[in-house]
């Protein structure tokens, strides 16, 4: 069993999993990832010219697991002391909900949901953002972060799940405790007054994902494949008589 966190392995492994099935492999970058300036039919600007930078991000799926909610109130605490905006990327079942919250909170004019991306387009979503928020209430592993880290955007994520065994605090991210909205306001208003700091943490998070790339990761997968799959026949002999010969070595 492929398993993308030593986390996820561990639990496995405590509710009965035999611990030799499980294999870690973690979460890779596809190739859209892979040229610095993208796919060239997609170099335009995908951010509306409407919303002016620092820009907060969040791209994902609108679910409450997400804690989009816990950003939009970690905003709120934020409008009196930046002009950034916040940008929310993705669709799904709370987005009317959030943008109610949003109202509610007075932040609706400066936060800006742009609903569903394809992902092709993801790289030049990052690369118009300043922060990368994962507020996750739950996150065995944001692929998204792999996608930041890699385009060299300054992430805040929760520190729950996997998401430890990839962000290393104040190292290569910065992590905060889910369902605290002041503590990720903190860390999102120092990453974006500190450009030391987040030129720091991106040029450690660039380096720490340089090897998650899937043309390099599927050797580990089938490292994993070839463990567990019977060795082929010898050229000459069918698979019954392999299977005999193996009977008759047992008894």
């Amino acid at each position: 069993m492929l398993v993308p966190t030593e986390g996820l392995r561990d639990a496995l492994a405590g509710d009965g999993v035999a611990a030799e099935r499980l294999h870690v492999v973690p979460s890779g970058i596809g190739a859209e990832f892979l040229a610095e300036l993208g796919t060239p039919e997609l170099d335009e600007p995908v951010m509306p010219e409407r919303i002016p930078a620092p820009r907060i991000g969040y791209v994902g799926r609108l679910a409450e697991r997400k804690g989009v909610d816990v950003l939009l109130r970690a905003f709120a605490t934020l409008q009196d002391s930046t002009d950034a905006h916040l940008v929310v990327v993705g669709d799904g079942p709370e987005r009317a909900k959030l943008q109610r919250l949003a109202a509610r909170l007075g932040i609706g004019e400066r936060t800006h949901f742009l609903g569903f991306v394809p992902h092709d387009y993801v790289p030049r979503v990052l690369r118009e953002l300043n922060v990368l928020a994962l507020p996750s209430r739950h996150e065995e592993v944001g692929s998204v972060l792999l996608e930041a880290m890699h385009s060299r955007v300054p992430i805040v994520a929760s520190r729950t799940g996997g998401v430890p065994e990839l962000v290393e605090h104040r190292r290569s991210g910065l992590l905060v405790s889910p369902e605290n909205p002041r503590e990720l306001a903190a860390a999102l208003r120092e990453l974006l007054e500190s450009r030391a700091l987040a030129r720091a943490v991106t040029v450690a998070a660039r380096r720490r994902v340089n090897d998650r790339t899937w043309d390099r990761l599927v050797h580990r997968v089938m490292e994993v494949y070839e463990g567990v799959l019977p060795a082929p026949a010898p050229e000459g002999e069918t698979e019954s008589e392999v299977a005999a010969e193996s009977a008759a070595d047992v008894r």
